[in-house]
């Protein structure tokens, strides 16, 4: 059985408990992520939330490690890509704590009391899988097109008789 991630958490509450998570990131079960993949794959997340100061953002940290199969755009068939993702973000309520994040973190601008954590985490798996997914050059066979075996049958050129009408 799974471990799965839940979808919306309390990071006071996760934070209060430890602050650490661990889970498989349903990624099936993802809308927009969805949309791109074919059926098949796995990630698993662990995460840690922590914070400096009584007043500061909290910090997530983690690390997003598996695959997920989509189509290759060359043959149309299935692609096993592997994800690997490192998180290090800061939890903010307004954009002008966003703006204080300090360089190499990004903030997460969270709207309530609430992580939405499904959300993130999609998010950032959309970030890493790659636009147009291939299998590496040479391990696959793009299939043939349709009229291809009509382009390479010789016809005659359409301005051959202007050039007989010349010679003559």
């Amino acid at each position: 059985m799974q471990n799965w991630l839940p979808d919306r958490i309390d990071p006071r509450v996760w934070l209060q408990r430890g602050g650490r998570l661990s889970g498989a990131v349903p990624v099936a079960g993802m809308a927009r992520l969805g949309s791109l993949l074919a059926p098949g794959g796995e990630v698993r997340a662990e995460l840690a939330l922590s914070q400096e100061a009584e007043r500061a953002p909290l910090r997530l940290d983690g690390h997003l490690q598996g695959h997920v199969t989509m189509v290759c755009q060359r043959c149309l068939g299935e692609v096993e890509v592997p994800v690997d993702v490192t998180l290090a973000l800061d939890l903010v309520t307004t954009e002008a704590v966003a703006r204080r994040v300090p360089e190499g973190r990004e903030p997460w601008l969270m709207s309530g009391d609430l992580l939405a954590l499904a959300e993130l985490l999609e998010d950032e798996l959309i970030l890493a899988v790659p636009t147009v997914p291939r299998h590496p050059a040479g391990s696959c066979q793009a299939p043939a097109m349709a009229g291809a075996a009509e382009a390479t049958v010789e016809r005659p050129h359409p301005f051959s008789v202007l050039a007989r009408l010349k010679d003559g």
